[in-house]
């Protein structure tokens, strides 16, 4: 690696401050899973290195109820092994811990972080997939204050987002979903589970007296961001289920109208056609445990 300076600020705001005073010469260490590689590669050659891991108070997993939605907070630098055992997790949205016993391989959660993960942008990643279909939104501080950016639009392209080079992600909110919801995240992988995803599927309904009230639906590493499947979604949306099941009619339709959603690119992780079928039958399966989950079946 190039030489760099090396900061490490107490406070949040001390790390902006440096964020502001460095502009694109500074780079965020929060678990270094992912900078390290690329600075080693050669690939980023910043001569700021900023570690945010003596900031005080990002690394909570806290429940609270605001307007009568119950949200869980989650502290930006909190590992991928804290989420994986984290017990309110467990209780208010199980899908999480579930999604995270199988990312990357346990050296990398135990000092990954939620935080770094979402900001990086990589296409081929799994929380971010599972926090948009879930809703979740991420807060944001820079030099004018805080401000809350909903992850359907936090990324535009790969590895951006629409992140200021001065601003810092210092939270992740997810509202836990009502009883009538159930949510699913599939992935497919080349070689073990804990993989990068070739393509991967988070899934998102509400039932309500046998009918589909609301979905959502998020495709990953299918193009530069995370797709909402907004087409699959109104399709599905309203759909009338069948002795509480989805009919394979509706599956095939909305398999295929979620594959016309997706933009695959041809990588190393398998070709653009075969992604695309990847994408299909994991929404398939997706929406059938998603039912599975809800209490409305």
């Amino acid at each position: 690696m190039k030489p760099f300076e090396y900061h490490s600020p107490d406070t949040v705001e001390e790390a902006v401050g440096l964020l502001n005073r460095y502009g694109m010469d500074a780079k965020l260490y929060a678990g270094g899973t992912s900078l390290l590689f690329l600075m080693k590669e050669g690939f980023f050659s910043p001569k700021q290195v900023i570690n945010l891991k003596r900031i005080g108070g990002l690394g909570a997993i806290e429940a609270e109820t605001l307007d009568g939605v119950e949200w869980i907070r989650v502290g930006a630098m909190t590992t991928h092994r804290s989420l994986e055992f984290s017990e309110l997790l467990k209780e208010k949205i199980p899908i999480i811990p579930h999604m995270e016993s199988d990312l990357a391989n346990v050296r990398v959660r135990n000092v990954g972080t939620l935080g770094g993960s979402l900001a990086f942008a990589e296409p081929q990643s799994d929380p971010p997939s599972l926090l948009m279909a879930l809703g979740a939104q991420a807060r944001v501080t820079g030099p004018d204050g805080e401000r809350t950016v909903d992850l359907d639009s936090l990324y535009v392209g790969y590895y951006e987002t629409v992140l200021k080079p001065e601003e810092i992600m210092t939270q992740v909110s997810i509202p836990v979903p009502a009883s009538e919801w159930g949510c699913s995240y599939q992935k497919f992988c080349q070689r073990t589970a804990t993989d990068k995803p070739t393509v991967c599927a988070a899934v998102c309904l509400s039932i309500q007296n046998g009918t589909v009230e609301d979905a959502r639906i998020v495709l990953g590493a299918v193009g530069p961001t995370p797709i909402r499947a907004k087409a699959a979604e109104s399709l599905i949306r309203g759909h009338r289920l069948q002795n509480g099941a989805f009919t394979e009619e509706l599956l095939e339709e909305a398999a295929q109208q979620a594959a016309e959603e997706i933009d695959p690119q041809s990588d190393v992780y398998g070709a653009d056609w075969y992604k695309r079928d990847v994408a299909q039958v994991l929404l398939k399966r997706g929406l059938i445990e998603a039912l599975a989950e809800t209490a409305q079946t």
